[in-house]
């Protein structure tokens, strides 16, 4: 009997001791493999070179390249309109290179940047810039739009806003485009129709274009650029910024005589918001349904207010384990008006508490504003009322609405793979705060990398967060 006892506690033993052994080799396996790898650091004085090249659409930027000796490349990703569907795309760099100019951007609109130094696959934290196309010359007016116009055609009106001819550019040219996508919101949106090039030199006067073979009930959107086409490449103001956007919908032609741009309400319809008449009951009517023009989309007065929000807590890592989050990182604050078309993103970074007070101007209207970060969730309040009163607007997402789960996705592409392993292989063993920490344990450890490993999918295949 006792020999028997003694063979068993053996045997426990012996399997204890394969076990401590398999552990310890493969820690040091681990630190062989992974303590080698370090974050790059960032460069520095990553800066837009104002008024470069105004009318030509493009942007400068330069910076302090990494002091980091091992990089291999530089990344700098563009945050913008840059054609139909895209928002986002990335150019890749010598590592020498401190310097970048960038073409074929939209005058007047503001793009988000951000470089990265790479050393093998792993990158560097990033910073951000942004830059501004500029032009000399002023956008052409465009005049405003009835809601509706009436038959298969509609003429657009506009001005060249006072640019006068050998003075201001020479020979000056303006272009009318005609899309069914808002211009406003994506200025690079596909046309259906344009006017081509045609004279607008004269400051004193109104120019028309007029589009036909419209489609009944379709909504056309239209704006206008102007071009100086002075010889002189010296003196050449290149182009303007786009207009404001205006906004018409076709309907039938009943006979009586309408078509062809002049518009108005059709004698049977109701009086409704966007027509340009001030009916009863609104507060304006400028002839669209575009807000953040001073008359919104309801035909209500709007007013500016600079407003201070005070955030507290931010948006939950993507993860299948359900732990405090880590504070401090670079977060997006989003703002979706109700009844508007357009969405407005400010990047802030809350502190180590994960706080922030923050102001902003905004527009009066009845928001949803949602508070998303690199590898997190999103977290979205609804129905935030700003009035002309408003001061301070208290937003607490600890318990708000959360959306968008993929455990692990630091690279945002909506699936787990390689690049999103090798980030979490170069973060190994770092403390503080990071985005590969998923256990929130203030260190990345291999616990995270079996969580990224669990929900490992093949390119492609997007990660279903109920897999746990």
């Amino acid at each position: 009997m006792n020999n028997a006892f003694a063979k068993v506690i053996l045997l426990i033993m012996s399997v204890m001791l394969l076990f401590l052994n398999a552990d310890i080799l493969f820690s040091q396996a681990a630190s062989i493999n992974l303590i080698t790898t370090v974050r790059p650091l960032d460069a520095t004085n990553f800066l837009e070179t104002p008024g470069y090249m105004p009318g030509t659409g493009q942007c400068e930027l330069t910076w302090d390249k990494s002091l980091t000796s091992n990089i291999t490349l530089q990344r700098v990703w563009i945050h913008g309109p840059q054609g139909p569907g895209v928002s986002l795309t990335s150019v890749d760099l010598p590592t020498a290179d401190e310097i970048l100019v960038i073409p074929n951007l939209v005058i007047g609109w503001t793009y988000n940047l951000e470089h990265i130094s790479i050393a093998s696959s792993i990158e560097s934290s990033g910073v951000w810039a942004t830059c501004t196309p500029t032009s000399a010359l002023p956008a052409p007016n465009i005049h405003a739009e009835p809601g509706t116009t009436e038959g298969n055609s509609n003429t657009i009106y506009f001005d060249n806003n006072g640019v006068v001819d050998g003075v201001d550019a020479v020979n000056l040219t303006c272009n009318v485009r005609a899309g069914l996508e808002n211009f406003a919101l994506d200025p690079m949106a596909a046309t259906v129709a344009e006017s081509g090039w045609i004279d607008c030199k004269n400051a004193s006067q109104t120019y028309s274009h007029t589009f036909t073979g419209l489609t009944i009930g379709e909504t056309y959107f239209y704006d206008v650029q102007s071009k100086d086409n002075d010889p002189d490449p010296l003196t050449n103001e290149g182009l303007s910024p786009y207009s404001d956007v205006e906004f018409s919908t076709q309907f039938e032609d009943t006979g009586g005589g309408g078509g062809g741009g002049g518009g108005g309400r059709p004698p049977t319809e109701e009086p409704e918001c966007g027509d340009g008449n001030l009916d009863a009951g609104e507060q304006c009517d400028d002839g669209n349904l575009v807000d953040g023009d001073g008359c919104s989309s309801l035909c209500e007065d709007e007013a500016f207010v600079d407003v201070i929000f005070d955030i507290k807590g931010r948006p939950e890592y993507r993860t299948i384990i359900d732990s405090t989050p880590n504070l401090g990182l670079n977060s997006q604050l989003i703002f979706f008006k109700h009844g508007a078309q357009s969405v407005e993103t400010d990047n802030i970074a809350l502190d180590s508490y994960g706080l922030k007070e923050y102001q902003r101007e905004i527009l009066t209207g009845t928001y949803d504003i949602a508070l998303n970060g690199e590898a997190h969730n999103t977290k979205i309040i609804r129905d935030v009322i700003i009035l002309e009163t408003t001061e301070r607007v208290e937003l607490d997402f600890t318990f708000a609405d959360t959306f968008e789960l993929t455990a692990g996705d630091t690279y945002d592409d909506n699936y787990i793979n390689a690049l999103d392993i090798a980030r979490m292989l170069g973060s190994y063993r770092n403390e503080g705060p990071n985005v590969n920490d998923l256990t929130k344990e203030e260190i990345v450890n291999a616990i995270d990398i079996a969580v990224l490993l669990w929900n490992y999918r093949e390119e492609g295949e997007y990660f279903a967060s109920s897999a746990q």
